[in-house]
């Protein structure tokens, strides 16, 4: 037995929680396993959080477990059961609306089932014990019993956390045997009999079965049935005399003129005071065939009820040539309901078992049916084929091509749908009258291929053919879509004004109003939503209907809006407030590029205004909600943003996270900041890594000249002459940004003169020289520190007189004798040098009268042997 699916209530679980609703938050279903302890099978279930739950016995042999605001925790959908348990199978899956369900499938039918919550409430303990007795005979009674009144199926046991019921227990027929506590709900009064309505529903033709031709009798109370393949049943019908025989004919005259409580009534007569009749077998097919009458128009409502009469049936006469009908009826509810896990089961339960049945054309195109809504397209097809091959000329052929259209439509092979519709057509040139869903999926076709014009006309004669065809707010918002999409917007609008008046509550009514929205944002003068702005739409759309798929694109809209009108910080709060309430929306993408658009239009202001301080400020107000790691180009403004405000530990931090999102290399802009934050923060091997490939990756690069520059900072820090020299180089190449710092040139011509490359050091100092005399304002003490360069390059040139010259000149600028006495005693050892000792030692007495410093020291030490060689000089 495969997973029990919800969808769209159609079975109780969804009910029975809306009954008793809980406020817990959600939990997790962690693990689920199944033992058997003492001959007892034990069913053990943790959880993370007490959570709201029920227990139904569907069956003898299938008990279903459900947990409200629930998910399934890793590993948790993989349960384990012994072999020797009673467990034949065990199936656990996330279902709609948070609810996670747990399937039994038992090898026998349990006698007692108990289950209980240990006291914090995260686990629940189930026990089933089997080996059943067989239930005795009712006796036959002596006269004729009153009519029993038809019961309903018991209420399963519902737990709201927990707290209500904890411990429960049924007795082999699945009823309950629960003491309720004073506080518990009341057990709900047997629901009203289903009231047959005077306006019988649309008659739709039958699939048909020519072995068993029944004529369709003209009443509103069996109009919306099937009787197609009941001939057989009916047929049993054929005896009269004994009481047994009597009361059949008189039920199956009853079932087939719809008095469907009778019919159920007088079945029931049958089973208890006659349990050996020969018209039990049909009696017990038909009390299912009757329950299907009677909750046929309220089937999602009543279908449990429906569908335990067919298991019951085909339980009790697994052999009967009535079953194989039985189960196909079971197939056919199942694929109605939604539950196309168990349609497609028990599709494969007549595929496997009866093979008579299973091979009939319209069996074999509802199994494909069921196969594919349960997603098995490619088994589907190939039993879409297999109709084709056994079957060519039979009446299903036309329903079966159309399928196999619709899977191409849906693989987006919109042209071979399209021919495969015409060749039906060809083959039945009424097709589009007689298949709802033909003329839907040529228009659907023609408007994929932007056949606008024939999309439409086809859209208009699917809703003219078939008045109460599904979904009909959605073919007129595609008619309004087709005029959209060939420039008629004005036309568009009035269809989709037409869609919001009269379609309240439906998807296409949204789908307009969002269509309107943006109509009247490109038309603001238009009135035809009278005064209502897109945002007043918007607004309204989010306020009815919060939780609706749509509310969430009408609020990206709202943020797009805001974001327009440069209320950025307002688009994100629109933003957050979508992501808090719906945090798996399917619009992850859409809501991350407006969130993105929005929070860079905040950093890039901030950033051009220089206000890095606001762009971390508001990082760390709403980074908890953001998804900045999903977001490198938010994570590298907010890692520049650090780095600009002195933080740049915190800088490498982002930006380690911004570099995982790239190959290597990095982006230049992310390389060159790791690179500079690395520097700041004294990691110089990884700045000079860094920097080193930048330079060899992007030469073209704005900021190839800066890290050159910081290159030369590393190498003269580390005393790498020639490195620096070739950084320098660059960065003094005429037109880039520090082509005129002289500083720079300085430092490069100084480099030069170390290194013994003379001339290229004049002609740098040179150059130094001019760019400092053209600043504004001249630096001077940058022109001292030029001119004093230039004349110790000239001295150790042994350019003596140059050198002269140029100390002079360092002097002079610097202000005069006494203010620099380095530069002082430089030049008194040229003057010394070129024999001038008189001016060498007016110099050098100078300093030694400055007191008691460094220079004064050397200048007297000087000035001794300037008088000893003077004195050896006169000696001659």
């Amino acid at each position: 037995m495969q997973n029990f699916k919800l969808k769209k209530g159609c079975l109780l679980i969804l009910a029975f929680f809306a009954l008793a609703s809980s406020s817990l938050a959600q939990g997790q279903v962690r693990k689920v396993e199944a033992r058997l302890v003492d001959g007892k099978t034990q069913m053990l279930v943790s959880l993370s959080d007490p959570s709201s739950y029920t227990v139904i016995r569907l069956s003898k042999n299938e008990v279903l477990l459900a947990f409200q605001n629930s998910s399934l925790g890793p590993g948790a959908n993989k349960p384990f059961w012994a072999k020797d348990s009673l467990i034949k199978d065990l199936s656990v899956s996330q279902k709609r609306q948070d609810v996670v369900s747990i399937l039994a499938l038992l090898k026998e039918p349990a006698v007692t089932l108990d289950y209980s919550l240990n006291k914090a409430k995260t686990r629940l303990t189930l026990e089933m014990a089997g080996n059943a007795p067989a239930p005795s005979a009712p006796k036959p009674a002596a006269a004729a019993p009153a009519p029993p009144a038809v019961k309903p199926p018991a209420a399963p046991l519902t737990s709201t956390g927990g707290t209500v019921i904890t411990n429960g227990r049924y007795d082999i027929e699945g009823r309950p045997t629960i003491i309720r506590p004073e506080s518990a709900p009341k057990p709900e009064p047997p629901p009203e009999p289903v009231k047959i309505e005077e306006t019988p529903p649309p008659v739709v033709k039958p699939p048909g079965d020519s072995r068993y031709p029944i004529k369709r009798p003209l009443n509103p109370a069996t109009a919306g049935h099937d009787f197609s393949y009941d001939g057989p049943l009916l047929s049993e019908a054929n005896g009269s005399g004994t009481p047994d025989q009597d009361l059949f004919s008189k039920a199956v005259e009853e079932y087939k003129t719809g008095q469907w409580q009778d019919a159920i009534r007088d079945f029931s007569i049958l089973e208890q005071s006659y349990p050996l009749s020969e018209k039990l077998e049909p009696a017990i097919f038909l009390t299912a065939r009757a329950y299907h009458g009677l909750y046929g128009a309220n089937l999602t409502k009543r279908f449990v009820d429906v569908a335990e009469k067919y298991r019951r049936a085909v339980k009790q006469f697994p052999n009967s040539r009535f079953a194989p009908q039985a189960i196909v009826y079971l197939v056919q509810m199942y694929k109605k309901v939604g539950n196309y896990p168990e349609a497609a089961a028990y599709a494969d339960l007549v595929w496997d078992k009866y093979k008579d049945r299973a091979m009939s054309p319209d069996f074999m195109l509802l199994r494909g049916q069921a196969l594919l809504a349960n997603g098995q397209k490619d088994l589907a097809l190939g039993v879409f084929d297999m109709l084709l091959g056994y079957y060519p000329d039979s009446e299903y052929v036309e329903a079966t091509l159309l399928e196999k259209a619709k899977v191409m439509h849906e693989e987006r092979a919109y042209k071979k749908s399209l021919e495969m519709l015409q060749e039906i057509e060809k083959k039945e040139p009424q097709a589009r009258f007689i298949y709802p869903d033909f003329s839907r999926y040529m228009g659907e076709n023609y408007y994929q291929l932007k056949a606008n014009p024939k999309a439409r006309e086809l859209f208009f004669q699917t809703v003219n053919t078939f008045p109460d065809t599904p979904d009909k707010d959605i073919l007129f918002t595609q008619i309004g879509d087709s005029f959209k999409d060939q420039g008629m917007q004005d036309k568009a609008a009035m269809i989709y004004k037409m869609v919001v008046s009269n379609f309240p509550g439906s998807d296409g009514r949204l789908i307009s109003l969002v269509r309107l929205a943006d109509y009247i944002d490109e038309n603001p003068d238009s009135d035809i939503m009278e005064d209502k702005t897109p945002k007043d739409i918007h607004q309204e759309i989010v306020r009815n209907n919060p939780d609706h798929p749509l509310a969430q694109v009408s609020m990206i809209k709202l943020a797009r809006l805001a974001h327009d009108e440069k209320r950025y910080e307002d688009s994100v709060s629109i933003l957050l407030g979508l992501l808090a309430r719906h945090p798996f929306t399917k619009l992850h993408d859409d809501v991350r590029e407006a969130l993105l658009a929005s929070l860079e239009a905040i950093f890039t202001r901030d950033h051009r205004e220089k206000d890095f301080a606001h762009i971390v400020e508001y990082y760390d107000k709403v980074r908890d909600v953001v998804p900045f790691e999903e977001m490198p180009q938010l994570m590298f403004i907010v890692a520049n943003a650090y780095r600009e405000t002195g933080m740049c530990s915190w800088a490498l931090t982002q930006l380690e996270k911004v570099s995982r999102f790239y190959d290597d290399p990095k982006p230049a802009d992310i390389m060159f900041i790791m690179a500079d934050c690395n520097k700041k923060v004294g990691e110089i091997e990884n700045a000079r890594r860094l920097f080193e490939t930048f330079v060899l990756q992007y030469p073209g690069e704005p900021r190839f000249v800066e890290a050159y520059h910081q290159l030369a900072d590393i190498y003269l820090e580390r005393g790498e002459t020639d490195p620096a020299i070739q950084a320098l180089r660059v960065c003094l190449r005429p037109g880039t940004q520090y082509s005129d710092d002289f500083n720079l040139m300085f430092q490069y011509a100084k480099l030069l003169k170390n290194k013994g490359e003379y001339q290229d050091a004049v002609e740098a100092f040179n150059k130094a020289v001019d760019l400092v005399m053209k600043s504004d304002p001249p630096n001077t003490q940058a022109a001292v520190d030029i001119q004093e360069g230039i004349g110790d390059l000239y001295e150790e040139m042994e350019l003596t007189s140059k050198a002269v010259e140029h100390f002079e000149q360092a002097l002079e600028l610097s202000g005069g004798p006494n203010s620099y006495p380095a530069l002082e005693f430089k030049l008194a050892r040229c003057y010394a040098s070129l024999g001038e000792a008189a001016r060498a030692t007016e110099i050098l007495e100078s300093l030694v009268q400055s007191g008691e410093n460094v220079w004064a020291k050397a200048a007297k030490a000087k000035l001794e042997q300037v008088q000893v060689k003077g004195a050896w000089d006169k000696t001659g």
